[in-house]
């Protein structure tokens, strides 16, 4: 083979590809930083490396892809990975370890004869650290030329990726609450107001090319400007006044807009190049996280907030995607979330809808047309609206009322605006006071919005199930309760609410229906709950369990200790542990003993958030 052939095939497979912006480099860049980096990472030790290959876009510009070359198979990969100028992939990783302190980088060796004979194995380093993991798509380790796209997809679902991405998130949300707190004199219900326009603003190319430029006293009212000039682009305009208006005090607030003794910026300057630098490109990456979320309840756990007056109960993202699989989401659902907060639901349910679409008109037509949500807080209205943008279209169909309004119910059945929704998804307000404010009353809603065989999941208290209500009774006598699953009982971590997913056929009595009701008992998620990260899955093992979970849903299977079929009415307990039988070839003495102490535990705790409450109370 000729020396430099086997380049030119990686070179001929890299120009065809039509990736946005990509730029394919060789042996040296015009980026600043990747030069940085690659200054002292020549192979010999003592000068700047030169890699063959190095692509990068300045529409993922957190991930660089260094390819080294051989001509030969048998020069493809050393035992110990140490000899970087007679290798392919260990040149690939010696750079890539050093461009790794900047950049996320796919470290890629190739070696053959021919392009039908290749030799090509990926690996990933994540920015900050310098240990290669096998690059992986959804079939396995990558061991072909692959676009920047299909790299790209495989980092952004790398397990580890997104962990660790998703940590330096929560990281720069607890850093930013206590800077806001100290310099900037927010308080909890201003502090996510700050963090969402400042997002919104950053969709403006205008302001966010020359906002670091800015006169520090004109910042708030550019910020203010951008934010208007992207929801009367977005949404329509009757809107518009509706969630501006929370976002008003941020130009005329004082210690937001002062410049500190020693410094040469704004408060709100320092968090706009901050959101854009840490979070823009988090937001780009997971289209299917709920960002403007995790601030709110980050921002929430330092502080009692308006959390528990309100009754917000902020849903995991792994009980969203949970959701997505039970209301068995298709490209062509419209979804509703009657009690939409943050929007957590419409984002996981986007997402989902998009990774089965085949057209991107099919994907328009998903944010335009196949999202509802009603929210009635200006607040989280305001947040929700946010929180769609950042992802394209779909905040057009957010109501900013009450789902419990009939006025508002007529609108969403009448499909003027958007067809009507078959499928739907919430986490109602729990612990509300007042006639009306049952969490079962807002289940009632969303049923009643849903056309006729639609499907609605919501997550309530376990109470709801297990308790005689009025609620349970209408609920029975228009729709079918298909499942009730118990769920682990710190699932929304750090409030201690106990809760179930109750799943209800739209428009079909129950009694009419004859069915039994599949009970789940869902239990242990794998997750656990961790001083420092909250609670988290540690060992990975949610995705079986979640696996496992939706099989025996879907299939209606019966396992011992798991899951049961039983007859109900309304006036029985809605919930597995009423009617599973004992499996008792598990349990030993320590079981019993781990059990007695568990229960002893919760009645102390019980007892003790008793007499402090009772106390407030006072």
């Amino acid at each position: 083979m000729e020396p430099g052939a086997i380049q030119g095939i990686v070179r001929k497979f890299y120009e065809a590809d039509t990736y946005p912006g990509l730029v394919i480099d060789e042996q040296k860049t015009d980026d600043a930083r990747i030069n940085r980096a690659l200054s002292k990472a020549s192979k010999s030790g003592d000068g700047v490396g030169k890699p063959e290959f190095i692509l990068h876009s300045p529409e993922n510009p957190n991930l660089v892809v260094l390819i080294e070359c051989k001509a030969l198979v048998k020069q493809h990969e050393s035992k110990d990975r140490d000899r970087p100028n007679d290798f392919a992939v260990d040149g690939a990783l010696h750079y890539g370890k050093f461009v790794s302190a900047v950049r996320d980088v796919v470290a890629i060796g190739v070696s053959g004869q021919s392009a039908q004979h290749l030799r090509v194995s990926a690996f990933l380093i994540l920015r900050g650290t310098d240990t290669p993991l096998p690059l992986a798509d959804q079939s396995g380790p990558i061991l072909r030329l692959a676009t920047f796209k299909d790299l790209a997809d495989a980092v952004k679902f790398d397990p580890s990726k997104r962990a660790a991405e998703r940590e330096g998130l929560l990281a720069f949300s607890r850093s930013l609450h206590n800077r806001m707190r100290d310099n900037a004199k927010l308080t909890e219900q201003e502090k996510p107001l700050v963090v969402s326009g400042i997002l919104i603003a950053l969709l403006d190319n205008f302001f966010r090319q020359g906002f670091r430029e800015v006169p520090p006293d004109e910042t708030g009212d550019r910020l203010l400007e951008a934010i208007d000039r992207e929801l009367k682009r977005a949404v329509p305009h009757a809107k518009v006044a509706r969630i501006v208006q929370p976002y008003s005090f941020i130009a005329s607030h004082e210690w937001l807009n002062a410049v500190p003794t020693g410094e040469s910026q704004t408060p709100l300057q320092a968090y706009c190049a901050d959101l854009d630098d840490q979070v823009w490109p988090y937001i780009q990456t997971y289209d299917d996280e709920d960002v403007v979320g995790h601030f709110y309840a980050e921002f929430l756990s330092y502080t009692g907030g308006d959390k528990k007056g309100l009754g917000i109960v902020l849903t995991p993202r792994h009980v969203t995607e949970l959701f997505c699989d039970i209301a068995d989401l298709s490209p062509n659902d419209t979804v509703l979330d009657p009690c939409a907060g943050t929007g957590a639901f419409l984002i996981a349910a986007m997402a989902r809808m998009d990774s089965m679409s085949s057209t991107p008109a099919q994907r328009k037509d998903i944010r335009e047309k196949q999202l509802v949500g009603i929210e009635q807080q200006a607040m989280m209205f305001a947040l929700a609206a946010s929180n769609m943008m950042l992802r394209g279209d779909g905040k057009s169909n957010l109501y900013d009322k009450s789902c419990l309004d009939p006025a508002v119910q007529a609108e969403v059945i009448s499909g003027k605006k958007h067809p009507r929704p078959n499928k739907g998804m919430m986490n109602p307000p729990y612990s509300q006071k007042g006639k009306g404010l049952h969490e079962l009353e807002y289940v009632e809603a969303m049923m009643a919005m849903l056309s006729p065989g639609g499907i609605g999941v919501s997550i309530v208290p376990m109470s709801c199930g297990i308790e005689p209500s009025e609620q349970k009774v209408r609920l029975m006598e228009h729709h079918t309760l298909m499942a009730a699953m118990s769920m682990p009982d710190h699932v929304f971590y750090p409030t201690g609410t106990v809760t179930c997913i109750l799943v209800f056929k739209a428009h079909h009595p129950h009694a009419s229906s004859n069915i039994d009701t599949w009970f789940g008992y869902w239990k242990d998620d794998g997750h656990r709950v961790t001083r420092k990260h909250g609670r988290t899955d540690p060992d990975a093992l949610w995705p079986a369990i979640r696996e496992g979970w939706v099989h025996d849903y879907k299939n209606r299977t019966v396992r011992t200790g798991m899951s049961v079929t039983q007859k109900v009415g309304p006036k029985d307990e809605w919930c597995a542990e009423a009617y599973m039988k004992a499996d008792y070839s598990t349990i030993d003495s320590v079981a019993v003993r781990a059990s007695v102490l568990a229960y002893v535990n919760f009645e102390v705790m019980s007892r003790l958030a008793f007499s402090k409450e009772s106390g407030d109370a006072q």
